[in-house]
């Protein structure tokens, strides 16, 4: 259906879209926009600019295949790779503020060139999934085990009340198997303690027992 429609989304950040030396905005993954034609690996894009009397009109701007795609892009490791390496490290913004993201605006930029669309809050992001594993009986140990065994890469969202990644897959730390997850995270709490370690970006984060 989304490829009838000729939508896309940017797969960089941070894209400069302009012409002819001027600067109309940019863009970022989670940003969808029409496209009227697509040659040698680029986009003909429809760029929405404020002119004169504030008001919205369309520019017509070549992006290149690096920095934008059609929809639905492939769900391959390798694009959500190219989508993850264009946007981590990204500030954290609460609410978005100043155009960066929280956790469950992470996931939903991240997944939406894939077609897949995401409620903006995380308890929403949950409910809309097709399947649900309700694990907060379990112990931390256990549904860390229970995620490293049958948790599908790329696919698979870990849901703590107020907070919402992706599961990657498997690392190995300290001779233990233990998932590794995608997230933009603001800070941890450890246990039994009143302070709070700022982390303050998207990163790519181990999942243990001593942090659950």
């Amino acid at each position: 259906m989304l490829a009838h429609k000729q939508l896309g989304a940017f797969i960089n950040a941070p894209v400069s879209v302009h012409a002819a030396g001027v600067y109309y905005f940019t863009g970022r993954p989670g940003t969808i926009l029409p496209f009227r034609h697509q040659r040698a690996g680029q986009f003909l894009i429809a760029a929405p600019v404020r002119d004169s009397n504030g008001r919205a009109s369309i520019h017509w701007v070549w992006l290149s295949g690096n920095e934008f795609t059609a929809m639905p892009w492939k769900m391959t490791p390798e694009n959500i790779a190219v989508l993850m390496k264009a946007m981590h490290g990204a500030p954290y913004g609460w609410g978005n503020f100043n155009f960066y993201n929280d956790c469950s605006a992470e996931v939903r930029s991240l997944l939406m060139p894939f077609g897949i669309f995401l409620p903006r809050h995380s308890s929403a992001q949950v409910e809309a999934a097709g399947r649900v594993v309700d694990l907060s009986h379990k112990n931390p140990q256990m549904r860390i085990d229970y995620l490293t065994r049958y948790g599908k890469a790329f696919t698979t969202l870990v849901y703590i009340p107020g907070h919402i990644m992706l599961y990657i897959g498997n690392t190995t730390m300290n001779g233990q198997v233990v998932p590794m997850t995608y997230q933009n995270i603001w800070g941890l709490r450890p246990n039994h303690a009143n302070s709070r370690s700022i982390i303050g970006e998207a990163v790519f984060f181990a999942v243990t027992a001593f942090l659950s």
